[in-house]
Protein backbone atom coordinates (compact mmCIF):
# COMPACT_ATOMS: atom_id res chain seq x y z
CA UNK A 1 0.00 0.00 0.00
CA UNK A 2 2.82 2.15 0.90
CA UNK A 3 4.56 1.53 -2.43
CA UNK A 4 1.49 2.59 -4.22
CA UNK A 5 0.73 6.24 -2.47
CA UNK A 6 4.36 6.73 -2.87
CA UNK A 7 4.46 6.14 -6.58
CA UNK A 8 1.15 7.93 -7.28
CA UNK A 9 2.94 11.17 -5.50
CA UNK A 10 5.94 10.55 -7.79
CA UNK A 11 3.55 10.63 -10.56
CA UNK A 12 1.80 13.80 -9.31
CA UNK A 13 4.57 15.55 -8.90
CA UNK A 14 6.51 14.57 -12.19
CA UNK A 15 3.46 15.90 -13.86
CA UNK A 16 3.28 19.06 -11.96
CA UNK A 17 7.37 19.91 -12.68
CA UNK A 18 6.04 18.37 -16.75
CA UNK A 19 3.66 21.56 -16.59
CA UNK A 20 5.88 23.76 -14.84
CA UNK A 21 8.46 23.50 -17.99
CA UNK A 22 5.58 23.76 -20.68
CA UNK A 23 4.23 26.64 -18.96
CA UNK A 24 7.10 28.56 -18.73
CA UNK A 25 8.17 28.25 -22.53
CA UNK A 26 5.17 30.41 -23.32
CA UNK A 27 6.63 33.14 -21.28
CA UNK A 28 9.80 35.20 -22.48
CA UNK A 29 11.60 36.62 -18.72
CA UNK A 30 13.44 40.23 -20.58
CA UNK A 31 15.58 42.63 -18.44
CA UNK A 32 16.14 46.15 -19.91
CA UNK A 33 19.36 46.99 -21.11
CA UNK A 34 19.01 50.93 -22.54
CA UNK A 35 16.63 53.51 -22.24
CA UNK A 36 15.60 55.67 -24.98
CA UNK A 37 13.71 58.77 -25.38
CA UNK A 38 11.84 60.31 -28.05
CA UNK A 39 12.28 64.09 -28.14
CA UNK A 40 9.97 66.91 -29.33
CA UNK A 41 12.61 67.59 -31.75
CA UNK A 42 12.48 64.01 -33.10
CA UNK A 43 15.47 62.53 -32.33
CA UNK A 44 16.11 59.30 -29.94
CA UNK A 45 18.58 59.63 -27.29
CA UNK A 46 20.05 57.32 -24.90
CA UNK A 47 19.06 58.37 -21.51
CA UNK A 48 21.51 58.57 -18.51
CA UNK A 49 21.98 55.95 -16.60
CA UNK A 50 21.39 58.32 -13.34
CA UNK A 51 18.17 59.16 -14.67
CA UNK A 52 17.12 56.01 -16.40
CA UNK A 53 13.61 55.00 -14.26
CA UNK A 54 13.50 51.49 -16.56
CA UNK A 55 17.49 50.47 -16.66
CA UNK A 56 17.23 46.48 -15.32
CA UNK A 57 13.59 46.67 -15.33
CA UNK A 58 12.57 42.60 -15.56
CA UNK A 59 9.32 42.05 -17.64
CA UNK A 60 7.41 39.19 -18.45
CA UNK A 61 5.76 38.60 -21.77
CA UNK A 62 3.03 35.82 -22.84
CA UNK A 63 3.99 34.51 -25.90
CA UNK A 64 0.56 33.83 -26.83
CA UNK A 65 -1.50 37.12 -25.70
CA UNK A 66 1.80 39.35 -25.74
CA UNK A 67 0.64 40.61 -22.30
CA UNK A 68 3.71 42.25 -20.98
CA UNK A 69 3.72 42.25 -16.83
CA UNK A 70 6.33 44.33 -15.01
CA UNK A 71 6.87 46.95 -12.80
CA UNK A 72 7.20 49.93 -15.15
CA UNK A 73 6.51 48.25 -18.55
CA UNK A 74 3.16 47.01 -18.34
CA UNK A 75 0.33 47.08 -21.00
CA UNK A 76 -2.81 45.72 -18.38
CA UNK A 77 -4.43 49.44 -19.20
CA UNK A 78 -4.17 48.17 -22.73
CA UNK A 79 -7.09 48.17 -24.76
CA UNK A 80 -5.95 45.31 -26.87
CA UNK A 81 -2.73 43.80 -27.04
CA UNK A 82 -1.85 40.58 -29.93
CA UNK A 83 0.76 38.76 -31.44
CA UNK A 84 2.00 39.57 -35.00
CA UNK A 85 4.19 36.70 -35.06
CA UNK A 86 5.63 33.97 -32.65
CA UNK A 87 8.97 34.33 -34.03
CA UNK A 88 10.80 31.26 -34.64
CA UNK A 89 14.66 30.16 -35.86
CA UNK A 90 14.01 32.93 -38.96
CA UNK A 91 11.89 35.36 -38.01
CA UNK A 92 11.60 37.73 -35.10
CA UNK A 93 8.31 37.37 -31.94
CA UNK A 94 6.47 40.96 -32.80
CA UNK A 95 3.43 42.18 -30.39
CA UNK A 96 1.53 45.53 -30.38
CA UNK A 97 -0.71 46.74 -27.62
CA UNK A 98 -3.24 49.71 -28.65
CA UNK A 99 -4.17 52.11 -25.53
CA UNK A 100 -7.78 54.12 -25.43
CA UNK A 101 -5.22 57.25 -25.58
CA UNK A 102 -4.60 56.57 -28.51
CA UNK A 103 -1.18 55.11 -28.04
CA UNK A 104 0.70 51.96 -29.07
CA UNK A 105 3.94 49.44 -27.73
CA UNK A 106 5.57 47.54 -30.28
CA UNK A 107 7.86 44.93 -29.11
CA UNK A 108 10.26 42.64 -31.56
CA UNK A 109 12.33 40.04 -29.74
CA UNK A 110 14.86 38.39 -32.10
CA UNK A 111 13.87 34.62 -31.72
CA UNK A 112 16.07 33.48 -34.50
CA UNK A 113 19.60 34.57 -32.32
CA UNK A 114 21.33 31.77 -31.78
CA UNK A 115 21.40 32.63 -27.96
CA UNK A 116 19.19 31.99 -24.93
CA UNK A 117 19.72 35.57 -24.42
CA UNK A 118 17.31 37.18 -27.49
CA UNK A 119 17.53 40.67 -28.42
CA UNK A 120 14.85 42.95 -27.87
CA UNK A 121 13.42 46.56 -28.97
CA UNK A 122 10.05 47.74 -27.26
CA UNK A 123 8.38 50.99 -27.95
CA UNK A 124 6.44 51.92 -25.23
CA UNK A 125 3.71 54.41 -25.50
CA UNK A 126 5.40 55.94 -28.67
CA UNK A 127 8.18 57.89 -27.08
CA UNK A 128 10.10 55.35 -24.33
CA UNK A 129 12.28 53.41 -26.39
CA UNK A 130 14.09 50.39 -24.63
CA UNK A 131 16.33 47.15 -25.44
CA UNK A 132 17.98 44.34 -24.00
CA UNK A 133 17.68 40.57 -24.09
CA UNK A 134 14.77 38.01 -23.09
CA UNK A 135 15.26 34.73 -22.74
Amino acid sequence: MNKNIALLLLAIISSFFAELTLASSSVYECIVKTEYRLNDSGIIAQVSKDVATAIEDRFMVDRDSGRITGKLTDNKIAKDFRVLNRGDQNNSFIAISRYWSGSSDYLQINEYVQSSDKPFILVFKGFWVNAGVCH
